[in-house]
């Protein structure tokens, strides 16, 4: 019968109900199988480093782990990163070539920052100058800082001009302003004048009295000024009365047409043309007959030729 060894601790050959994990693990702390551990709290607890092999992960949400060091291929976001650590020594190259850098706070830099442009609101940007311009601003800075005794002065004399000023408004306001100016050069108007152009920068007045009634407004025979004209053929008003689309005349003379010495109310010299005549032809002379229609012709009076009539 083969010997037994003496020394192998006993409570490695433990009931199954009363072993422990170090029990086990005193055996052997390997195992093929997949473990389960299903404590609804917490289901393992170290007291050091937990480490999987070369070519293995953690596999699950880490959204609670702490102080986790990205590397190798492993992805995080910027938040993750940064709070392990925020600052970084080495240069940060933003690609995106619509936007970059995108912030809704401050931007403070303890050294430069370039850029090939500069967007948005620079209005509270201070300490902007041109480089090339620096030199001639310091010497001018120089010259101001200097010069505020004279400035001083300065103000003081005018704060005590003012009553002066206010006699120049008012002879200002009083005096007659020429056109470069925007005045017009004259000293005043009546009611109806008109103001014109006479000359370059100069202005004149036709004056209303100078017209008659029923007298318009032209321009001279060389286009420089307006003067006032008589209708042509006529002076003053008009001898005929409007009656909606009617004329009349009603004065006592007589009216010619071509006819400048009229001997009855209406003197034409020249032919007339009518549709037809209307009322007593009895005075009207001269007329031939060239063609009678079949028609009655009443004849109310027959009056002797002179004895001197003969038939053509």
């Amino acid at each position: 019968m083969p010997s037994c060894s003496t020394s192998r601790s006993v409570q490695k050959y433990k009931s199954s109900s009363s072993l422990t994990l170090q029990d086990v693990t005193d055996n052997g702390s390997k195992t093929s199988n997949k473990i389960e551990l299903e404590n609804a709290t917490r289901t393992i607890e170290s007291s050091s480093n937990i480490f999987v092999s070369s070519g293995h992960f953690f596999i699950g949400d880490g959204g609670l782990l702490s102080n986790v060091q990205m590397g190798g291929s492993a992805v995080g976001t910027l938040q993750t990163v940064t709070d392990n650590g925020s600052g970084s020594t080495h240069k940060i190259n933003l690609t995106n070539i619509a936007t970059s850098l995108e912030t809704v706070g401050n931007i403070i830099a303890g050294t430069n920052v370039y850029a090939s442009e500069f967007y948005g609101d620079g209005t509270t940007l201070t300490g902007i100058a041109l480089s090339s311009d620096l030199t001639s601003n310091a010497s001018r800075i120089g010259t101001l800082e200097t010069d505020l005794t004279s400035n001083a002065s300065r103000i003081g004399t005018l704060e005590t001009d003012l009553t002066s000023n206010v006699g120049r408004i008012s002879t200002l306001e009083g005096e007659t302003q020429p056109v470069n100016r925007g005045g017009t050069g004259l000293g005043g108007c009546n009611t109806g004048d008109i103001i014109y152009g006479s000359a370059t920068n100069t202005m004149s007045i036709l004056s209303n009295s100078a017209a008659t009634a029923g007298q318009f407004l032209r321009l001279n025979a060389n286009k420089t000024a307006p003067e006032w004209a008589t209708v042509s053929g006529g002076t003053g008003p008009s001898p005929w009365t409007t009656a909606v689309n009617d004329i009349y005349w009603n004065g006592s003379g007589n009216v010619g047409i071509s006819n400048t010495n009229p001997q009855h109310s209406l003197s034409i010299t020249g032919n007339t043309h009518s549709t037809y005549f209307h009322g007593d032809g009895s005075n009207v002379t001269n007329i031939t007959l060239t063609k009678e229609s079949s028609r009655n012709i009443e004849i109310a009076q027959i009056k002797a030729l002179a004895p001197n009539w003969q038939r053509n």
